[in-house]
């Protein structure tokens, strides 16, 4: 990336990154980092080129969400996003013509 003087860093982060979330402790630390870690580095390669958006969704349908008393079936049934729709925005934020710095889903 920084001999062509471009490229993109994509971080997935989580709204659990603007929010701490109680007996999720860790994971909020590394939700806040990637937030934090994006902002350092866009502001030291950002006049070379290298952009970096950070991706924060919210609940998704995936098994990553069953546990804490949530099963398959059930967050099959809600209306969370999807993991299409977190792939779609990376793919906006890559493609996008204006800097795309972080997207907040749901």
């Amino acid at each position: 990336m920084l001999k062509r003087k471009e490229g993109m860093i994509v971080f997935v982060s989580s709204v659990t990154g603007h929010v701490g979330h109680e007996d999720e402790t860790i994971y909020t630390m590394t939700k806040f980092a990637q937030r934090g870690l994006s902002q350092a580095i866009d502001k030291e390669l950002g006049s070379q080129g290298i952009k970096t958006c950070v991706m924060c969704p919210s609940a998704t349908k995936t098994d990553f969400e069953v546990g804490f008393g949530r099963t398959k079936e059930g967050v099959a049934k809600t209306n969370w996003e999807t993991a299409d729709d977190v792939a779609e925005g990376i793919l906006y934020a890559c493609t996008a013509k204006n800097k795309v710095w972080e997207i907040r889903m749901k």
